[in-house]
């Protein structure tokens, strides 16, 4: 019925959509869902995803909320992907110290000129 489950994107982060898709085979028109067992995670259920058929593939869509190991299964074929936590980028972590390190070289700069005499004082 299926051939081989194809995952993308590649990198896998928390909250951003996940699709898989597979091959079938012309004339098959039945309805199988897509399930997604997180693997040692506690609380966590399985759950399923509906497939919906487009040209020759079957294709699910769905995110995770938590990072971690999940196993899917559409049909007879299972796949283990590994999800990362989506990274959040920050302006004081990513471009507040940078800025700062250049207002320091900056003004050190220009209290370095103003002794040397280069830089006119008023």
């Amino acid at each position: 019925m299926c051939d081989v489950l194809i995952i993308r994107p590649s990198k896998l982060r928390t909250g951003a959509p996940i699709t898989a898709i597979a091959h079938v085979e012309e004339g098959s028109s039945k309805s199988i869902h897509l399930e997604v067992k997180p693997e040692g995670q506690l609380g966590l259920e399985p759950f399923q995803v509906p497939t919906e058929l487009e040209n020759d593939h079957l294709q699910a869509q769905f995110t995770v909320s938590f990072p971690g190991t999940y196993n899917l299964t559409l049909g007879k074929h299972s796949r283990r992907i590994e999800v990362s936590p989506q990274i959040d980028l920050t302006f004081r972590t990513e471009f507040g110290l940078f800025f700062i390190a250049v207002a320091l070289i900056v003004g050190g700069m220009i209290l370095w000129l103003r002794k040397k005499g280069m830089v006119g004082s008023a």
